[in-house]
């Protein structure tokens, strides 16, 4: 069985995402929380999560703080952060922070399967636009990085 936790403001989406998650077979949502300290308060310390989906912004602070908690929880979650925009700060700060995974809201739910099935073989899900804001950042730093002559680079 695969656990699940969503954490998002959103009731609409999360609910959304509750829905495609008990599609799946052999997934299980966990925990529903609509706030950071929702989720804190009710989250069972004896149960592994495989998948977190997390909301940058929340009621009560940062979808970020939540990053290391989740993976001092379980040390292998796989963590995918939500938002409905795609800001450079918050597409770096989620890596910075240990998530796998950054996508819109919208992208998620039409594509749900395709991210699960991503992530779930190893792979990272990222919007479009946040891949290239992380391949822009690369290039940007691509020279200061010594490569020797024999380098693809």
């Amino acid at each position: 069985m695969t656990n699940i936790v969503v954490i998002a403001k959103d009731n609409i989406f999360r609910l959304s995402l509750e829905m495609a998650i008990d599609e799946l077979q052999d997934w299980c949502c966990l925990l529903s929380s609509p706030s950071a300290e929702h989720f804190l308060a009710n989250v069972l310390p004896n149960k592994r999560i495989h998948f977190a989906f997390v909301d940058v912004e929340l009621p009560d602070g940062s979808g970020f703080d939540l990053i290391p908690i989740l993976l001092a929880h379980s040390c292998n979650v796989e963590i995918v952060m939500t938002s409905n925009k795609e800001a450079r700060d918050a597409i770096f700060k989620s890596i910075r922070w240990g998530a796998n995974s950054f996508v819109l809201k919208d992208q998620l739910l039409h594509e749900f399967p395709q991210i699960v099935q991503t992530v779930e073989e190893g792979g990272s899900a990222l919007s479009p636009k946040a891949a290239k804001i992380l391949l822009e950042i690369f290039k940007s730093n691509i020279q200061l990085l010594n490569f020797g002559e024999d380098s693809i680079f």
